[in-house]
């Protein structure tokens, strides 16, 4: 039986996401620096879900990194090094390959994705729209504005009026 596991901070966000079965949770987990990644409580380590094999282990694991996001890519709180879903035989030969792969992960969700996330700007859209045309508003009345609207329409006038 396989499972994937969190170590949570003490205000219950993740900060690792893994894969494992047996203790592997509970086993020590160290990184190069020597330093153990699991909490000192153990009512910290949570059991997220489990698997009859491993390859699903592995994808739910890797959901569940790409969902956090990790703090080396700048888009996340969890501690991973990986995307996840290897263990320790990666599938990579270079690091030049594994950003690769990530960045077509992330293309194909975002295409994937992109009508859900029209979707939503179109909602955010409406429920900011007074506030959005207040600004405008503002925007308008400052005088750098109006002097290029001033411009713009002096410009229209003499090409209506055509040359003289």
């Amino acid at each position: 039986m396989y499972y994937c596991y969190a170590y949570l901070r003490e205000d219950g966000t993740p900060y690792y996401i893994g894969k494992g079965r047996g203790q592997r949770a509970y086993l020590k987990h160290p990184r190069a620096n020597g330093l153990d990644l699991r909490p000192k409580d153990k009512d910290r380590i949570v059991i997220l879900k489990q698997f009859e094999d491993e390859f699903c282990a592995y994808q739910y694991e890797m959901e569940m990194i790409e969902k956090y996001g990790r703090k080396c890519d700048g888009t996340g709180i969890l501690r991973n090094m990986t995307i996840g879903g290897e263990g320790n035989k990666s599938v990579f030969k270079t690091y030049e390959e594994r950003k690769q792969a990530e960045i077509e992960r992330k293309r194909k969700w975002y295409y994937d994705n992109q009508e859900r996330l029209k979707q939503k700007a179109v909602k955010i859209l409406d429920e900011n729209r007074d506030e959005i045309n207040r600004k405008r508003r503002e925007r308008r009345n400052t005088e750098p504005y109006r002097s290029e609207y001033l411009a713009r329409q002096r410009e229209r006038r003499h090409k209506k009026s055509g040359p003289s």
